[in-house]
């Protein structure tokens, strides 16, 4: 990654949000009224936790499908924010990247371009590796029954 697109990403105003309900959202934060009570988001995603084997990975998906550009959020429904880390800010883009280049490539290329460009030279950072032996968050995620496990 050159120095000029590391300084890109860690420009972008890109948030986290803590909602009541318990989701987390990654937004870029357009406009905030502290008067009116709410705050004006562009492209929400959520970002969901998936065990993987031995693993728990965050997963994107678009908080409020059909809502891709800006969305009124009053704040009494925010529960905590914080600026997102370089690794949000990288996996928010990388998602939006892709989306678009899905849109606009034929399938053959847009699957070679996956391959070969992004799938290879993105960093896993959003990747926490488990134990082995089964763990307590294993073990609490197959009692909810929220995740096939092995």
């Amino acid at each position: 990654m050159t120095a000029d697109l590391k300084q890109y990403i860690d420009s972008l105003h890109i948030n986290v949000f803590r909602m009541i309900d318990g989701s987390v959202v990654l937004a870029d934060e357009r406009h905030r009224d502290i008067n009116e009570n709410y705050v004006v988001l562009s492209r929400p995603l959520q970002m969901c936790a998936a065990l993987d084997k031995d693993s728990v990975k965050s997963v994107f998906i678009p908080w409020m499908p059909g809502i891709s550009e800006e969305l009124k959020v009053r704040l009494n429904n925010v529960i905590a924010e914080a600026e997102a880390t370089f690794e949000q800010k990288f996996a928010y883009s990388r998602f939006y990247l892709i989306a678009h280049l899905e849109k606009l490539l034929p399938p053959e290329e847009f699957n070679q371009v996956m391959e070969k460009d992004l799938r290879k030279t993105a960093p896993d950072a959003d990747t926490l590796q488990l134990p082995q032996v089964p763990s307590k968050l294993q073990a609490e995620l197959f009692r909810q029954k929220r995740f096939k496990l092995n």
